[in-house]
């Protein structure tokens, strides 16, 4: 049927499909799909204006007269398909149509109903419904005018000759609003109908006035007035009293809005343009069903005339006027009858139409769902009524405090309440404290303090962030609820979870609203009891705990005593995060009541988390230090607390943090730690900053400490050219430093050129006021990039600097603001804070925007089923990923690109000269940070410049070569411990087959000995036989040329010669000879693992007659210790042994050892030791013969013992 009538466009199948469709009560569940299919009929090139007209009577009979079906497919046929048909048709169509029966709905309107008929009421309601579309789709004059067709086939039916224009419109707009006021009282049985007619006719109304009137007094007179002293309603005429609203927080859905398109005018007629795209994004869509039923595109007629509203899926918004109402309110704003800022009706009366609605709302006669209708009218439509707030703001907060939305702290309270708050952050302090009733704002936080309880969490925590921001925002005139809090501090229990009292209270403290008074004793049991709970809380509670602590700590008596009794130290050395950061502020707040000897319990476990990963925790790591440190640096029964401190403070210079790294080194800078002139304090630093283990960034470090003196001279910031080239023409050259584009002018070739007109996407120049360019400037310098070694640099002003503590960083004369890679720490989720709010200042409109939406995020609707909340948080746990994930790689971009200049740049005919000192110290030390090798060549020309200038220096000598050469002793001692310490040094030379290297070293050793320099120009060359002999004249002399010895023996193969070497030794000590090895020192080091080599080598080449040394071993892997030296030196000769003694499973186990020592060997070895690599690679081959030779075996043994058993 539906395609027939696709195709044929019959209004006899219409008239058909309208009976079946609506033969039964309420909607089927094929009407939104039938609808769609009427309007692409109307849409199809088969379906011609006539037929169009054709399709419309028919619908429009069936609902105009009583034709056999029922009062609900009527009014269905009102509301939906006659509508959605006078929507669709084309423009002259709809005329026809109107000017065919524009008389009969006119006389249909203008009847007087007769008691208990049903039929004429649903008939009157059609007519109703086909003129709000006729003054919904048409411009003004198309029904107004003497040129409208419509107003003059209305005037020839009633014989008016002398024709005005707007006969028609005050026809319908007398019989409307009469309409709109009817009430039948002893028409109980239809009085849902009667209501239906009222909202008909109102929503007619509003069709007539915004479509033909602009003036405010057409509005006021005919949406909004109602006069309750003559018996005239509005909203209640509108409302069904019967009705049950009821608005739960928690919903069996996600939360949604319906679109709902109105009869009214819209303001601005889009481009057919933007329509075609609106359509083009909706297709396949959720909406493109809902929209279409709307598109007018096809017809002609004005789509931008149909106001589109979206409110939210519920039940008061689903009423028949809703949207009406919101809609002609926008009308109001487009026409300027509301004004778009508060400015323009500051000190001015609220107009009529606003009166009418606050005496609506605060009136007895309006009930209780017409109130609520008038509320959810001033809820959705809160941006374009926020002019005038300070009016409807009273009238609000007295239905709020006077519980008339109900008894229950639902929605609709809430959005309400959210409404009031994000209106009144627009506000200024004064017109706070103005506004609205001191009663009635504490009436309403009390039924808040009172019903903001609930089962479920997430509603609980909305609710009480709810009361809150409702207390923090009118602090000012509200009191402390003392009954209402202790009533419900008294229905907590120990053993419930609920203990949302507290935090009420914790609300209305930290807002200084309850006043009680300073007592030390309290506040002492109030600690104590605190303190015991402390080993039993968990998670975040202990956290919550220890902030409390930290708030409290310096009241305590002998605290560093009492904190460490709870396992203070313990929970700093292996706490989270968080509770690490927390127990490190109640550190800094010690210094001053710990003493000495408590700070050396607690210093190294701080000193420990230096490397923490956490930028705030190693800035509190570096607070404690500096502290301590200027404490104890002069006293010397406390030396080993500042030597730590000052440890921790050196490594703090190279921390992988900008602003942790600027601030140690401005505490460096300080008078107090470092003198103010360059000689003395390139000695101080040369004689008590250097270190081992900051060597990596200790050149860096002191070329900035000396670097900092010259920002602090009056030369710093002058030009080094005080005469400028007055007659150059110059034109500043501005870089665009965005991080986010990545464009030729951040790329760090200094060599490379530019043109002009190639850089003018990057690029913007301005013209000099006193000079102008009349020629092409030429070529243009470039900016540098952060990830090319070069820092990122910024235009600095010039002028001396102050040293300032903190993270002020003289390169750039700024303070660096804190961008730490970890995210500050919040506080505990509690609400509960004991810092004072601060006191409000004026925000900006960026700022209130921001608290308007943080308010809106407390109209939050939640979900019923636990699968869909758990969903729903998946989802949102998914999205938030995606954001870190994206946030962190735009922080890594960022960091990557940056651009920051040091100075600024010009061009001209002539280089520029005007270049301040600062200009070039800056960017030299900014590079110094980042490449160890500028800072070494700019630390040796700042020594040789001080070096120079000082005529007798011997202190900076002395610390400068002890320094280089890392000597504890003073530079006039004797050179003998040089002599002593060149052996080890050519020992680690061999050892890494570096001979070229050794010949170096002996060639260039006066005081080496003849004997030795030939025994080791032997062995660089190969001649191990030789080399042996000379190096056993010198065993005498060092231990060094006895390990030569045997390492010489064990090159050439001599297991036998190796074996009488080491027994020669061990002959000299007492006891067993086999014993002496396992002394603990050094035989057990140097001759133990060469000499049970030997013997295994030996046992192999003899095939027998080593079985006493192989049952030694034997024993020896018994003793854990000598098993655990053994595998971990002699596994070789271990896997060989066992072989021998054919022992295969001992030999496979050792051939694993073997296998694993060799990988985590070969994983500790570099790229640049090729000859550890080497020989290492040797070991390879050994490991796998001897891996293959044990599983052969094994393959075979096993074949055997398969024989054997079959």
């Amino acid at each position: 049927m539906v395609a027939g009538l696709e195709r044929s466009g019959s209004p006899v199948l219409l008239e058909l499909l309208i009976r079946v469709l609506y033969r039964e009560r309420g909607s089927h569940f094929l009407e939104a799909e039938v609808l769609l299919a009427l309007q692409r009929t109307l849409t199809r090139q088969v379906c011609g204006e006539t037929k169009q007209q054709q399709l419309i009577e028919a619908a429009y009979k069936c609902g105009a007269t009583n034709q056999g079906l029922l009062i609900s497919a009527r009014l269905s046929l009102a509301s939906k398909l006659l509508p959605l048909l006078l929507k669709s048709c084309s423009k002259p169509a709809l005329h026809r149509f109107f000017v065919d029966n524009v008389t009969a709905m006119v006389d249909a309107v203008a009847a007087k109903i007769r008691h208990g008929s049903e039929s004429e009421l649903t008939s009157k309601i059609v007519a109703l419904s086909c003129l709000e579309v006729l003054y919904s789709c048409c411009l003004k004059d198309d029904v107004t005018g003497k040129q409208s067709s419509v107003n003059a086939a209305f005037c020839r039916s009633r014989g008016i000759v002398d024709v005005v224009g707007n006969e028609l419109t005050k026809e319908i707009t007398k019989h409307a609003n009469s309409a709109k006021k009817e009430v039948v009282r002893r028409d109980v049985e239809f009085a849902d109908l009667w209501r239906q007619l009222r909202c008909a006719a109102y929503r007619l109304v509003v069709a007539v006035v915004s479509c033909t009137q602009t003036e405010s007094q057409f509005y006021d007179v005919f949406v909004f007035q109602e006069r309750p002293e003559k018996g005239e309603f509005l909203w209640n005429n509108l409302v069904d009293e019967k009705a049950v609203y009821t608005f739960p927080l928690e919903r069996e859905v996600l939360f949604q809005k319906s679109r709902h398109v109105v009869g009214v005018t819209e303001g601005q007629v889009p481009s057919p343009s933007f329509s075609g795209r609106m359509a083009g994004s909706l297709r396949g869509s959720s909406l493109a069903q809902e929209a279409s039923q709307y598109s007018l595109s096809a017809s002609g007629l004005p789509v931008s005339r149909l106001k589109v509203m979206d409110l939210e899926d519920d039940a008061l918004n689903g009423h028949e006027c809703m949207a009406s109402v919101c809609a002609v309110l926008c009308r109001m704003a487009d026409l300027g009858i509301i004004p778009q800022t508060a400015d323009e009706v500051a000190g001015l009366l609220p107009p009529k139409w606003l009166t009418f609605l606050t005496n609506a709302i605060v009136g007895n006669h309006t009930t209780r769902n017409a109130l609520c209708f008038i509320c959810r009218v001033v809820v959705n439509s809160a941006e374009v009524l926020r002019v005038h707030s300070r009016h409807l703001v009273p009238a609000l907060l007295n239905v709020l405090a006077g519980d008339k939305l109900g008894s229950e702290l639902d929605a609709f309270v809430i959005d309400v309440a959210v409404t009031v708050l994000m209106w009144a952050s627009d506000w200024s302090l004064e017109n706070r404290k103005t506004v609205g009733n001191d009663r009635d704002l504490q009436g309403f936080s009390e039924l808040l303090a009172q019903r903001c309880g609930h089962e479920r969490r997430e509603v609980l925590k909305n609710n009480l962030e709810l009361l809150r921001a409702w207390v923090e925002t009118w602090r000012e005139r509200l009191r402390f609820p003392a009954d209402v809090v202790l009533e419900q501090l008294e229905q907590c229990s120990l053993d419930s979870k609920d203990h949302h009292a507290v935090l009420l209270f914790g609300i209305f403290v930290s807002n200084n609203l309850v006043e009680f008074g300073q007592s030390h004793a309290s506040t002492a049991r109030f600690l104590d009891k605190l303190m015991l709970l402390l080993p039993r809380a968990l998670a975040d509670f202990k956290v919550a705990v220890l902030e409390v602590l930290s708030l409290c700590c310096h009241q305590m008596e002998q605290p560093v005593g009492r904190l460490q009794g709870l396992g203070f130290l313990e929970l700093l050395a292996h706490g989270d995060e968080k509770m690490q950061t927390v127990l490190l502020e109640i550190c800094t707040k010690l210094v001053g009541a710990a003493t000495e000897e408590d700070w050396g319990a607690i210093l190294p476990v701080v000193c420990q988390l230096q490397g923490h990963t956490s930028g705030p925790c190693r800035k509190l790591v570096y607070d404690v230090c500096m502290r301590l440190y200027a404490k104890y640096r002069s006293k010397t029964s406390a030396a080993g607390l500042a030597k730590q401190s000052k440890h921790v403070l050196l490594v703090g210079l190279g921390d992988p943090e900008d602003s942790l790294r600027l601030s140690v080194a401005n505490f460096w800078s300080q008078e107090t730690q470092l003198p103010l002139k360059a000689r003395e304090r390139l000695v101080a630093l040369l004689a008590g900053m250097h270190s081992p283990e900051i060597e990596d960034h200790f050149l860096s470090s002191v070329t900035f400490l000396l670097l900092e003196l010259a920002s602090r001279s009056p030369d710093y910031g002058r030009k080094l050219f005080p005469r400028p080239l007055s007659d150059c023409r110059f034109v500043d050259y501005a870089v665009t430093g965005s991080w986010r584009q990545r464009h030729a002018a951040m790329t760090p070739l200094f060599a490379e050129t530019l043109s002009w007109s190639q850089s003018q996407s990057s690029t913007t120049t301005s013209q000099s006021t006193t000079t102008s360019a009349t020629t092409d400037p030429g070529p243009m310098l470039r900016a540098t990039q952060a990830e090319l070694q070069f820092t990122p640099t910024q235009r600095g002003t010039s002028g001396a600097a102050a040293t300032t503590a903190g993270s002020f960083n003289w390169l750039t004369q700024s303070t660096l603001e804190s961008n730490l890679s970890g995210a500050e720490r919040r506080r505990s989720l509690s609400i509960l804070s004991f810092a004072p709010v601060q006191e409000e200042v004026l925000l900006g409109a960026s700022q209130t925007s921001q608290k308007s939406k943080e308010l809106g995020f407390l109209r939050r609707r939640f979900l019923r089923d636990e699968d869909k909340v758990r969903l729903q948080h998946i989802k949102r746990e998914v999205r938030r990923k995606e954001l870190r994930g994206e946030q962190e790689r735009e922080r890594r971009a960022r960091r990557e690109a940056e651009v920051t200049l040091y100075r600024s740049y010009r061009l001209g005919d002539l280089p520029d000269i005007e270049i301040p000192h600062s200009a070039l110290v800056a960017p030299l030390q900014a590079l110094a940070q980042h490449d160890q090798q500028v800072a070494q060549v700019l630390l040796t020309s700042i020594v040789k410049t001080v070096v120079k200038d000082g005529a007798d220096l011997p202190e900076l000598c002395r610390n400068f070569i002890l320094v280089c050469w890392g000597l504890e002793a003073p530079c006039g001692c004797s050179g003998k411990g040089f002599s002593c310490k060149w052996p080890p040094e050519l020992g680690l030379y061999k050892s890494l087959g570096d001979y070229d290297t050794v010949r170096a070293t002996l060639s260039c050793s006066e005081d080496v000995d003849a004997k030795a320099k030939e025994a080791l120009q032997k062995e660089a060359q190969g001649d191990y036989s030789g080399a042996r002999d000379a190096y056993r004249n010198l065993v005498s002399s060092g231990s060094i040329w006895d390990d030569a010895v045997l390492q010489c023996c064990r090159l050439l193969g001599e297991w036998t010669e190796l074996q009488r070497e080491v027994d020669s030794r061990l002959a000299r000590s007492a006891g067993n000879k086999w014993d002496r090895l396992w002394d603990g020192g050094y035989s057990e080091e140097h001759y133990l693992p060469l000499y049970v080599k030997s013997r295994v080598k030996t046992a192999l080449e003899l095939g027998s007659g080593e079985d006493q040394f192989l049952e030694s071993i034997r024993q020896w892997l018994e003793d854990p210790a000598r098993k655990r030296l053994l595998e971990a030196e002699c596994v070789e000769e271990l896997v060989l042994l066992f072989l021998l003694q054919k022992d295969m499973g001992k030999a496979d186990y050792y051939v694993r050892c073997f296998a694993e020592q060799f990988l985590e060997e070969w994983s500790g070895l570099s790229v640049l030791t090729p000859a550890l690599l080497e020989g290492k690679l040797e070991s390879l081959m050994v490991l796998s013969d001897l891996a293959e030779y044990v599983k052969h075996h094994t393959r075979r043994a096993s074949a055997l013992e398969h024989k054997m058993d079959g």
